[in-house]
């Protein structure tokens, strides 16, 4: 079983996103227990930055569109072995709407974590609206426990 955590950025946790900081904590434990665990981010910048860790990132571009995916981001979804979940993190992030339904034409599992990006609050603050009946993901994909995944 392998887990691909897909975040916007590099899951640097020397930088103050909480998403970032939470991810790269989880993607280093499970690696610590034996996980086959990576980390890929949609970043405008490619260059690795960050320090060495006990699992893989690897990096793909984001663009002015915000609901396009990169090529090559396609194709590394594509060439997965057919055990492994993608862990989309994040809310109201255009992209992710893109990459769900991607996702989901290929039969891809996948698990949607918005880390509260989905209160009342956030909601009424938000300035994309029109995402609002984007990111009703048809497939929310197999939850972690139905995968038997035993820490």
């Amino acid at each position: 079983m392998e887990i691909i955590h897909l975040i916007l950025g590099k899951a640097n946790p020397e930088r103050m996103n909480g998403v970032n900081k939470v991810v790269y904590q989880m993607a280093t434990q499970q690696a610590k227990f034996g996980k086959k665990v990576a980390v890929w981010g949609i970043t405008k910048e490619l260059t690795v930055n960050f320090k060495e860790r006990n699992f893989e990132t690897k990096l793909f571009s984001a663009y002015k569109n915000p609901f396009k995916i990169d090529g090559q981001l396609k194709k590394a979804l594509i060439s997965l072995n057919k055990n492994t979940c993608v862990h989309l993190h994040g809310g109201w992030i255009p992209v992710y709407a893109s990459v769900s339904k991607f996702l989901n034409k290929n039969k891809i599992p996948f698990v949607l974590t918005p880390h509260g990006a989905y209160n009342t609050i956030a909601m009424q603050r938000s300035k994309w609206r029109i995402l609002q009946k984007y990111n009703q993901i048809p497939y929310c994909g197999l939850l972690e426990m139905e995968m038997n995944w035993q820490l």
